[in-house]
């Protein structure tokens, strides 16, 4: 469950490479099986209800510069319904935290936390959300989510939402390939292995979370070829080809900035795409502490109040309704490398 720092900084390397970069790189698990359960289950014995419809993997890809408690509040939300087969939240299997080292609208400015630290931080919050989950497992009247435990960190290097989408899906059958040469099969139960096999196959569902800003730049024109259908190009991403495929695509989940008016979209994004996809394939998340407004937590307040109490104790809570900012490790590691100061 630790960072291993020469493996970060390898694995960085190797990503960042400009001559022949890696297209992704996976530094940290919570498990050595991740994305599948983290001990094979007793089908006799599991308490765990049986999962409905497609292994889903939530990801969160962000500048993390810093992670925040909205961060947090995200990778937590339950998976929204969506289609008129759903009925009710669900929960994800598994969760990836990710770091894109390539952005097409941003770039590591001077002041900024490097990647090492970024990734350092990003370890931090997840370790918080294992506290959490492990605190609240032990109490028998939790609901947390199984998921909760299940997490990784990876980086990639495609600055592109739809490229981005089919490195970890090529990843991830390469790593489920490497699970079955790891694991002894008479430890796996059905349940266990048939969860493999999906991923083997590609048969396994990403949701990508993303805010208000994101989606605008997923569906602006400016961000593909001119020369072909924005349409055509997008529909891979929702549904897997061919038609015929049992691959259930990928999803966006909109996580809305409060409070209103909502930020309008640019010019150039196109409406009529988003109304032409498969019901379902953008849905609006939610925060499970739904009193909480987690829009006014982001990264800019955060470096702000870090320039704010330069030379003093670092103090990361909200004025209005003293929120915290960070997860406390977060805290402490800004405070001990002066960043954003």
């Amino acid at each position: 469950m630790s960072l291993s720092l020469p493996h970060l900084r390898s694995s960085l390397s190797s990503v960042l490479d400009p001559l022949s970069p890696q297209p992704f790189q996976l530094i940290w698990s919570s498990h050595p099986r991740w994305p599948l359960p983290p001990a094979p289950r007793l089908s006799s014995s599991s308490s765990q209800p049986p999962r409905k419809g497609p292994f889903t993997i939530s990801i969160l890809d962000s500048s993390w510069n810093p992670p925040t408690n909205a961060h947090l509040s995200l990778v937590t939300a339950p998976l929204p319904p969506g289609g008129d087969k759903e009925v009710g939240e669900g929960e994800y299997d598994a969760h990836l935290l990710l770091l894109s080292v390539k952005n097409v609208d941003k770039v590591l400015k001077s002041g900024d936390a490097s990647f090492e630290q970024r990734l350092q931080m990003i370890h931090l919050l997840a370790l918080s959300l294992l506290s959490s989950s492990s605190s609240s497992s032990s109490s028998p009247s939790s609901s947390s989510p199984r998921s909760h435990s299940n997490l990784a960190i990876g980086i990639l290097s495609e600055p592109a939402f739809i490229a981005k989408d089919v490195v970890v899906r090529n990843f991830l059958q390469q790593h489920a390939r490497t699970l079955a040469q790891n694991e002894n099969e008479n430890e796996q139960d059905d349940d266990d292995e048939e969860e493999r096999r999906e991923l083997e196959r590609g048969q396994v569902r990403l949701a990508w979370l993303v805010g208000t800003d994101t989606l605008w730049r997923f569906f602006d024109r400016k961000y593909y070829p001119s020369s072909t259908s924005l349409l055509s190009t997008l529909s891979p991403f929702f549904t897997r080809q061919p038609p015929s495929s049992t691959h259930p695509g990928s999803l966006l989940i909109h996580f809305p900035r409060l409070p209103s008016p909502p930020v309008p979209p640019p010019p150039s994004f196109d409406v009529s795409v988003l109304e032409a996809l498969p019901p379902g394939s953008v849905r609006v998340g939610r925060s499970r502490d739904a009193g909480r407004d987690w829009g006014r937590v982001s990264s800019t307040v955060v470096r702000n109040r870090c320039k704010e109490e330069e030379g003093k104790g670092l103090e990361m809570q909200e004025e209005e309704d003293g929120m915290e900012l960070v997860p406390e490790g977060v805290r402490r590691f800004l405070e001990r490398e002066g960043l954003y100061r």
